[in-house]
């Protein structure tokens, strides 16, 4: 089997169905081959811009493979690989470079020399049994971690030599990490003290009172009372109605013994009857503290 031949072997175990790519590339044949559907562009980027949709509209769930010539066409891949490292994608590239006894020479163009600072992971394979263990290596970082793309150069006769023994190859997995579950208890705890249900935790924060919503009459409104602890003062409340209802902003109506009633006006910007069974968010806030109400309209 040839080291072309091999790599499309391993892009069918990774589950990849098309390769999209720019002439010429052994790996384009040896796709098609391998009944891996290839997908030719008329320009490079385009091409990468391409893979890097793939990426964008499963949510990192599909990864694309771009292949293209060695020389100019790696040289023009050069923008896209860029963008996609700017944006996070997670694109596996397969550029052909020039012929092993000539990479290293001047003004030759060489892949992973110049593409290591818009990639995630980059080599250059330079004897055929290094293959199977390079892309275990590109698809590995590819699948996990942060996004962005990889990149491994074949130089052109390489492509084109045996791979002795069969491909063992396995299909790289996704691994999952996740916070210290010590900090998970101490966020926990810090969210659960929270002033909510018209609860103060503290005994400077005020405290909500009586609710009443009138949807009905000539004068719909919404009133509330809240009670400011002592010394509090600037208390003022507020009222959040579900996405794609506003409502007015509440209005001081009187205050008695440290207890400030609001009315919000309901004739304006929203019809009463919408708000039936709807949760309204009420803050209440004073320059002493602040606690929040969740409250469904009946």
């Amino acid at each position: 089997m040839k080291v072309a031949n091999a790599v499309a072997e391993i892009l069918k175990r990774e589950g990849i169905e098309f390769l999209i790519g720019y002439p010429v590339n052994p790996i384009i044949e040896a796709a098609a081959e391998a009944d891996i559907r290839t997908i030719m562009v008329r320009q490079e980027r385009i091409g990468l811009h391409m893979c890097d949709a793939i990426a964008k509209v499963t949510s990192g769930d599909r990864i694309g493979v771009f292949a293209m010539q060695h020389g100019p066409g790696t040289e023009n891949a050069f923008g896209g690989v860029a963008q996609s490292f700017g944006d996070s994608c997670p694109v596996v590239v397969l550029p052909a470079g020039y012929a092993r006894n000539v990479n290293q020479v001047r003004p030759n163009f060489n892949a992973a020399l110049n593409f290591r600072h818009v990639t995630k992971w980059i080599e250059q394979v330079t004897v055929p049994g290094a293959t199977e263990e390079a892309l275990r290596r590109a698809f590995t970082q590819v699948k996990n971690g942060r996004p962005a793309p990889v990149l491994i150069e074949f130089p052109s006769d390489l492509l084109r030599e045996e791979i002795s023994g069969p491909i063992e190859y396995q299909k790289v997995p996704r691994l999952k990490s996740g916070p210290d579950p010590r900090s998970v208890s101490e966020i926990a705890a810090a969210l659960a003290s929270v002033p909510r249900s018209g609860t103060a935790t503290r005994p400077q924060d005020p405290r909500l009172g009586k609710i009443e919503a009138e949807l009905t009459g000539a004068e719909p409104k919404l009133t509330l009372e809240v009670a400011f602890p002592a010394g509090a003062s600037s208390g003022d409340a507020f009222v959040e109605a579900p996405e794609g209802l506003f409502l007015a902003l509440p209005a001081r109506a009187g205050e008695r013994d440290g207890t400030v009633r609001f009315v919000v006006d309901l004739s304006q910007g929203v019809e009463p009857a919408e708000l039936k069974g709807t949760t309204l968010v009420i803050t209440a806030v004073s320059d002493a503290g602040q606690s929040e109400t969740s409250w469904t309209v009946k």
